[in-house]
C-alpha cells in the first residue's frame, strides 16, 4: 500500500513552496530593508512607492526581492516580476512585462537585475512608473547604483534609511552594500557601513 505525503509527514507543499520556505529562512539579517518593505507593503502614509537596493553580488538583493515577493502575496496583493536578465534597452518589452503593475491598484512590481537594463533607468523614472496604478510599490534591485537624477529631482526626494550590513555570510566580500528608497515625493542614497 503507497502512502500520501501527508501520512509520511512530508505535507502538501509542492516544490515551488518547499523552495520559498527554504529560501525565506535563509534570509538573515536586514531587518532596516525589511522594515522599509514591510511599511511599503502596509501602506504607510510616509513610507516610499520605489525601493532601489544595489550592492555587490551576492549581499542578498534577490534575496530582499523574494521576501518583498512573499510578503506582498501574503498580503493579498498582485506581484508582478520583471528580471533584467531577459530584457534589453527596449521600453516596449518592459511594459509588456509590467503592464499588470499598471492596471491593478496595489500592484507590486518586482524588477531583479536591473543592472542588465539599465539603459531604461530614465525613461523607468520619468515615464513609465508615473503610469502605475493607485498604491502600487516598486521594488527595483540593481548591481549599479541609480543615478544622480533620483536624488537630484525634488519629487523624487526623501530622507535616508538605513541600509544596513551584509549578513554575516557575506561580510567577507569588499565593497559596500548599499539601499535606496524613494517615492514620488522624496528618495535619496544611503551607504552602509564596510563590510569587516
Amino acid at each position: 500500500m503507497t502512502e500520501t505525503r501527508e501520512e509520511l509527514g512530508l505535507g502538501v507543499a509542492g516544490l515551488a513552496g518547499r523552495l520559498a520556505q527554504a529560501r525565506a529562512g535563509a534570509l538573515v539579517g536586514r531587518e532596516p530593508e525589511r522594515t522599509v518593505l514591510d511599511r511599503m507593503l502596509s501602506g504607510a502614509a510616509d513610507a516610499p512607492l520605489v525601493a532601489y537596493i544595489h550592492g555587490p553580488g551576492g549581499i542578498g538583493k534577490s534575496s530582499l526581492v523574494r521576501y518583498a515577493a512573499r510578503q506582498a502575496e501574503l498580503t493579498g496583493r498582485r506581484v508582478v516580476h520583471v528580471d533584467g536578465r531577459f530584457l534589453d534597452a527596449d521600453p516596449r518589452r518592459f511594459e509588456e512585462l509590467a503592464a499588470p503593475a499598471c492596471a491593478e491598484p496595489g500592484a507590486v512590481l518586482l524588477i531583479d537585475t536591473f543592472e542588465q537594463c539599465q539603459p531604461l533607468e530614465a525613461w523607468l523614472r520619468e515615464t513609465f512608473l508615473l503610469r502605475l496604478a493607485d498604491h502600487a510599490i516598486v521594488v527595483v534591485a540593481s548591481r549599479v547604483s541609480p543615478d544622480a537624477e533620483w536624488s537630484l529631482d525634488p519629487g523624487w526626494a526623501q530622507p535616508r534609511v538605513p541600509a544596513g550590513r551584509p549578513p554575516p555570510s557575506h561580510r567577507w566580500r569588499s565593497g559596500r552594500a548599499r539601499s535606496w528608497t524613494g517615492s514620488p515625493r522624496r528618495a535619496r542614497l544611503r551607504r552602509a557601513p564596510a563590510a569587516r
